[in-house]
């Protein structure tokens, strides 16, 4: 069985090829190329934070993660919106692998604060049962639409 920090780091740059191949062979609006460019950066933090085991990168992590979801909606480059698209499923599949969340860090005492807050996931560490399950299942129906309208 393969580590979850293991998984983390190899599908973390993974996106990161896509997405450097993405930002330089494809015309990109302004708004995919500072998401592409931000996504890149985070990606970077978060890589840092997986070799030395600095949680709070990990979590600066882990909440750009929710960012990144919430936001992909106003994406319009059909490659990032097939890649998110992915990359959501590929989340929900290493939740089932792994039992948890492979990022599960501990306590992670700021996004439980912003999570049972906002009222988004009262149910922390949990998915079950929270809003944000139904947020991540409409925003996939939303890529969804956009990926086939532009098919």
């Amino acid at each position: 069985m393969i580590s979850p920090y293991t998984f983390l780091f190899i599908f973390t740059l993974l996106i990161d090829i896509v997405l450097i191949y993405i930002l330089y062979n494809f015309h990109l609006n302004c708004f995919d190329k500072v998401y592409t460019i931000i996504m890149l950066f985070i990606h970077f933090i978060f890589i840092i934070g997986l070799f030395f085991n600095i949680y709070s990168l990990l979590e600066i992590g882990h909440l750009f993660v929710f960012l990144s979801y919430f936001i992909s909606p106003f994406i319009d480059n059909i490659y990032i919106l097939i890649l998110l698209l992915l990359f959501i499923v590929i989340t929900y599949l290493s939740w089932d692998y792994f039992g948890d969340c492979p990022l599960k860090i501990g306590d992670e005492p700021i996004l439980k604060f912003i999570l049972q807050n906002t009222g988004i996931n009262t149910t922390y560490p949990k998915p079950e049962g929270s809003k944000l399950e139904y947020i991540f299942i409409i925003v996939s129906f939303v890529l969804l639409y956009k990926i086939y309208n532009r098919l």
